[in-house]
C-alpha cells in the first residue's frame, strides 16, 4: 500500500508556501490618498515574528479505479523566530542572527491521534548568511543559485533537520522584498485596488512547481489604522494559486494583510481558505493519486525595534 509520506511532503509544501493582529485602533478613514515609502535596513534591526499556520484536509487515494485510503487529517505549525540584523550589501540584508523562541507541529489523525513534535531549533541561535546577496543566488559560479549558509554562534554546520528549518523560515536573507518593491512608490486611496504582478507574487509565497503558479493576488485599502504610533494600511486581499499542468496543490485565498505605510513594513498577516490537492505517485505500473480538499489558515505577527532604539531606552 502507498506510504503517506509523498501526502504529508505535499502537505507539507503547502506550509512552507505561505508566508496576527493585536494591540490595534481603528481609525476612521476617508477617501484619502497614501503614498507608500521604503525603510532601508539598518544594522542592528530586529524583527521578532510569530507564525501560525492550519491546514485541515480530507484525502482519498485512488489505485486501479478503487479507493484504497481515505483519511482526514488536521495539520498545525507554530513559530517565534527573532531576527537581528548584522551586514547589509548593497542594500540587501546578508547577514543575520536567528533565535528560535518556538517551533512546533502537530497532527490530528481522522481517529483522533495525535503527534505533536517540538524542533530541534527551539533555544538556540544560529548565524545565517547569502555573503553576496540574491545576485548570488540567481547565478552561482556553479550555474545553480548559492545556498544560504547557516551556522550555530560557533561556526559549526547544524545537524539537517535544523539546517533544512532555518534556511526555510530565513531564505530572504539576502534577497530583495518583493512586497516591498512592490508597494514602495505605490499612492492608493481608500477603496482601491490594485493587482500585484504575478512573478513578483510567487516570489512573495515561494511557490511555484510544487504549489502552483500565483494567478491572480489583489489588493483594496480598506482603512487605515494606528498601531503603536504608526499609521498602517489594512489592505484586503484576495489570492489564488494554480498549478499549469492540472496537477499539483491549489489555493484559493483572502485576508488581510496590515502594513506601515511610511516604512512598508508588515506587521500582520491574516489569510484563509480553501486548498485541493492531486497527485500521481509511485512507479510505473503502480501508480496511486491522491486527491484532498480542505482549507488553511495562515496567521503572522511581527514586532520591529532597532539598535538606536534599545540605546536610547537605556
Amino acid at each position: 500500500m502507498p506510504s503517506r509520506l509523498a501526502t504529508t511532503r505535499t502537505l507539507s509544501a503547502i506550509a512552507l508556501a505561505v508566508i496576527t493582529l493585536e494591540g490595534i485602533a481603528s481609525v476612521a478613514c476617508a477617501a484619502e490618498s497614501y503614498r507608500f515609502t521604503r525603510r532601508p535596513a539598518a544594522l542592528g534591526d530586529r524583527a521578532t515574528q510569530s507564525v501560525e499556520f492550519g491546514l485541515k484536509v480530507s484525502m482519498v487515494m485512488h489505485q486501479s479505479g478503487q479507493v484504497i485510503e481515505q483519511a482526514d487529517r488536521d495539520m498545525r505549525r507554530k513559530q517565534t523566530r527573532t531576527m537581528e540584523v548584522l551586514e547589509i550589501n548593497d542594500g540587501l540584508v546578508t547577514k543575520a542572527r536567528v533565535r528560535y523562541g518556538a517551533s512546533e507541529e502537530s497532527v490530528i489523525e481522522s481517529d483522533g491521534a495525535t503527534a505533536r513534535v517540538e524542533h530541534p531549533v527551539v533555544g538556540k541561535t544560529y548565524l545565517v548568511s547569502r555573503p553576496n546577496g540574491e545576485g548570488a543566488n540567481r547565478e552561482g559560479a556553479d550555474g545553480e543559485g548559492a545556498e544560504l549558509v547557516v551556522t550555530d554562534i560557533q561556526g559549526n554546520v547544524p545537524p539537517p533537520e535544523e539546517l533544512a528549518i532555518v534556511q526555510s523560515s530565513m531564505d530572504s536573507v539576502g534577497r530583495t522584498n518583493p512586497w516591498t518593491n512592490f508597494l514602495a512608490g505605490q499612492t492608493l486611496t481608500q477603496g482601491e485596488a490594485v493587482r500585484m504582478p504575478n512573478h513578483l507574487a510567487a516570489d512573495l509565497f515561494g511557490v511555484g512547481e510544487a504549489v502552483g503558479d500565483v494567478s491572480y493576488f489583489e489588493v483594496t485599502l480598506a482603512e487605515t489604522r494606528q498601531v503603536r504610533g504608526a499609521t498602517c494600511a489594512v489592505l484586503e486581499a484576495k489570492i489564488e494559486a494554480k498549478s499549469p499542468l492540472g496537477t499539483g496543490v491549489e489555493m484559493l485565498v483572502s485576508g488581510k494583510f496590515l502594513v506601515e505605510i511610511d516604512t512598508c513594513r508588515t506587521l500582520a498577516i491574516e489569510l484563509s481558505g480553501d486548498v485541493a490537492v492531486v497527485e500521481t505517485h509511485g512507479p510505473a505500473g503502480g501508480e496511486y493519486t491522491v486527491e484532498g480538499k480542505g482549507t488553511m489558515r495562515v496567521a503572522i505577527e511581527a514586532q520591529y525595534g532597532s539598535a538606536r532604539a534599545r540605546t536610547t531606552r537605556r
